[in-house]
């Protein structure tokens, strides 16, 4: 709908991968986000012997996203606390994708016609506020609502523009601010 609108490359690559683990961590629920120059990488249990991670590590935008590299990211994580390379190593290749990360500036407009885009659609977001899906809930059912009102559909949809252009505007930023900020490779700064 809107071609000239491209996407933005957040300078980041990520990891993520389900592995069969369980130690103390796993069973009382406690999760973690550990960072270091570039690089970061959290555990997040999702059950007593299943846990989710990811890691991210600043990269170029020209490295082919199909290949996973599970020594390089092995070498990325090495000097991390454990269990992080512990649960690396143990995780299967095919469980491990990996994705250069991208977002877009926030869009003027989210609709032409009688077409509304909502969700990552319209304003797709880096993962580092765990946001994304949430905000198409959310703008589902503000749309629902603008809707609801029996309004012309054309102002139905302005009107839903208008409520959730500013929310979601202050996410995706937020968002990429924060990732600048969690994969900064300055030594004194990440001290």
């Amino acid at each position: 709908m809107f071609p000239n609108h491209d996407l933005r490359f957040c300078s980041y690559e990520a990891w993520r991968g389900v592995s069969s683990y369980t130690n103390q961590y796993t069973k009382s629920g406690f999760t973690f986000e550990s960072w270091d120059n570039g690089v970061r990488f959290a555990f997040i249990p999702i059950s007593d012997s299943l846990v989710y991670w990811y890691g991210t590590r600043n990269t170029s935008e020209n490295l082919k996203e199909s290949q996973i590299f599970k020594e390089q990211l092995i070498n990325s994580f090495k000097g991390f606390i454990q269990p992080v390379p512990t649960l690396i190593e143990g995780t299967k290749e095919k469980d491990i994708s990996r994705k250069l990360i991208y977002d877009f500036k926030p869009l003027q407009n989210w609709s032409k016609g009688r077409v509304v885009l909502i969700g990552d659609a319209a304003h797709a977001t880096t993962p580092n506020l765990g946001l994304g899906a949430c905000m198409a809930v959310e703008d589902a059912e503000v749309l629902a609502k603008c809707l609801e009102q029996g309004k012309d559909l054309f102002v139905a949809v302005k009107a839903f523009e208008e409520s959730r252009k500013d929310r979601a505007k202050l996410i995706v930023n937020s968002s990429w601010m924060y990732g600048k900020i969690a994969q900064l490779d300055n030594g004194l700064l990440v001290w």
